[in-house]
């Protein structure tokens, strides 16, 4: 399975800081990622609350050589206020418009959303053998499963689908029918497991689901950490006695020698 080449375009004034570094060194089989433009100066929007039509887009927008998809990331909402719009033409459009705050205050970072949506991609890609606009085919579903087809029809739902997400029954099912061999869906799976919140927010989700877990772990960490610390000290004082011993003796030894006639 060749991975697909997945050209990253920013526009405008990005307002939230994004890790394109991270983007770029993902590791997958299905995708690599490439920055490869960014456009100082973007268009005016041309669309209600401040937003960009298709239209607007693809008409800024270009495939970019070598790309089998492009996709351009956007602070300002797009049409319908939806987050992601497929243009057609192998070019796709991510608004962080409102999604990077719903990421950051769930503590994911923005990237995991760009990195779930990119699979999404994806996948339409392998199993139309280009990326088909809004507009021509869909495979989002109302229902929340975690899966990188979910709606998210209220933006928050988001969430559900970045720490873990994966490939739904239904979008399984789509991808034997389209006859894509079940490797492709194997390393989807496998490689959306790696999309996570970090450690520490983890583990805080996990002390506030399991309280009680979480306050019988701190009460054993506490009693162990004081015994290894009265442990470290006892051996310490142990070790500092028979230095001092051994220092006063050689002096002891040098003052003997030296009052000796």
């Amino acid at each position: 399975m060749q991975p697909l080449n997945i050209h990253l375009v920013t526009l405008g004034q990005q307002k939230e800081p994004i890790d394109i570094q991270f983007l770029q060194a993902w590791k997958s089989k299905v995708f690599s990622v490439r920055h490869v433009q960014h456009i100082e100066i973007a268009p005016d929007t041309d669309g209600p609350n401040w937003s960009y039509t298709d239209r607007a887009l693809r008409s800024t927008i270009r495939p970019t050589p070598s790309a089998d998809v492009t996709v351009a990331i956007v602070s300002s909402p797009l049409e319908g206020n939806y987050y992601s719009r497929r243009l057609g033409e192998g070019v796709c459009a991510l608004s962080l418009h409102e999604m990077a705050g719903i990421t950051r205050r769930a503590h994911f970072k923005v990237e995991n959303f760009l990195i779930r949506s990119i699979y999404g991609y994806a996948i339409y890609h392998h199993v139309f053998g280009h990326v088909p606009a809004s507009a021509e085919a869909s495979w989002s579903h109302h229902a929340t499963r975690r899966c990188v087809f979910d709606m998210n029809g209220l933006k928050e739902d988001i969430v559900y689908s970045l720490h873990q997400p994966r490939l739904c029954e239904e979008c399984l099912m789509r991808l034997r029918a389209a006859q894509i061999p079940p490797d492709f869906a194997q390393s989807v799976q496998r490689e959306l497991l790696l999309l996570k919140k970090g450690a520490l927010y983890r583990f805080l989700d996990w002390a506030n689901a399991y309280p009680g877990r979480a306050l019988a772990w701190g009460v054993v960490a506490s009693v162990v950490i004081n015994v290894c610390s009265n442990y470290i000290y006892d051996h310490a004082s142990k070790l500092r006695n028979v230095l001092d011993e051994a220092v006063n003796s050689v002096t002891n030894n040098s003052s003997n020698e030296r009052t000796r006639p």
